[in-house]
């Protein structure tokens, strides 16, 4: 089970045959396999950070320590933006190919999941570099690499139909995690393994939940977080769904409704809001032409 750099980290499992046999189930928050990266992403990655230290071979990089090592990678990380920066390799070796192709080919029924993203996960990531509520190819490229021109294409449309700030939230949220965590649901679906699609919507001023807001909910942490009453019942659906989840069976019910398996393009999921339930969304965004990674260098 993980949650953001946790949740990409535990589905890069679902790429190697080296894990396999070793678990049975995962719950992935806000989080799938696009930092999963190529290796020429990889090695640019690795040039900045050399570059940095001053070293001319990658060979350099194992005799500085720990504290410099760090120190370089946050400095070229640049804060928030260097989210998708490191990552698991496509190195030919522990992972091979691109995760949906290897996941469709190795097919497993036996394997269960528990997937979801928030409702407006990148509002967190906009408050952390204001840039991102007005982006341009500059930042954009900061956070996405080459890929920045999809969101960039994607956000300019979607401002003639809305005012800035609410298509940088809308279109953000798409490429940072909720077109990834449903390309990956679609992918286990058809590989025949059994899902469940969530998305937590709640914030207390109504706003929309964004990037870690359902944690609290999940651990069932009510004093620490001061629940109200609406909170404390939230956070009991959602806490005993994953508790089922985790024991073995199917989330179970929601107000009396049953959690619908996620089915390859019909898209049933579980919203979990003021008043929770079962819900089938009409349309899914994905870029098909965006590759699996979420941030590419060429």
């Amino acid at each position: 089970m993980g949650e953001s750099a946790g949740a990409k980290l535990t589905s890069a499992l679902l790429a190697t045959p080296q894990s396999k046999g070793y678990f049975n189930q995962q719950i992935l928050e806000s989080g799938a396999v696009q930092c999963i990266r190529d290796s020429v992403t990889a090695k640019g990655i690795r040039q900045r950070l050399m570059t940095e230290l001053g070293v001319s071979k990658p060979a350099d990089l194992l005799k500085i320590s720990a504290e410099k090592l760090i120190a370089a990678q946050a400095k070229i990380s640049n804060g928030a933006q260097g989210t998708n920066y490191f990552g698991p390799v496509i190195d030919g070796a522990v992972i091979s190919q691109d995760p949906y192709q290897y996941i469709l080919k190795n097919t497993n029924d036996k394997v269960r999941f528990l997937i979801g993203t928030n409702k407006f996960e990148s509002k967190m990531f906009m408050n952390f570099d204001k840039r991102l509520n007005h982006p341009d190819s500059t930042v954009l490229y900061g956070w996405f690499g080459d890929n920045y021109r999809y969101i960039l294409s994607n956000f300019e449309s979607e401002a003639k139909n809305c005012n800035a700030d609410s298509a940088a939230i809308k279109v953000l949220t798409q490429y940072m995690y909720q077109m990834h965590s449903y390309r990956l649901a679609n992918t286990l679906a058809q590989a025949g393994s059994h899902v469940w699609m969530y998305r937590f919507d709640y914030k207390r001023d109504g706003t929309g939940a964004t990037h870690a807001d359902e944690l609290g909910y999940v651990w069932f942490l009510p004093k620490q977080n001061n629940f109200n009453d609406t909170e404390l019942k939230l956070a009991n659906q959602i806490h005993q769904t994953w508790v089922n989840f985790i024991k073995g069976k199917a989330p179970g019910q929601v107000n009396d409704k049953q959690w619908p398996h996620f089915v390859a393009g019909e898209n049933n999921i579980m919203v979990f809001d003021t008043v929770s339930g079962p819900t089938q969304l009409t349309d899914i965004y994905n870029d098909r032409a965006h590759p699996s990674s979420c941030f590419v260098l060429k």
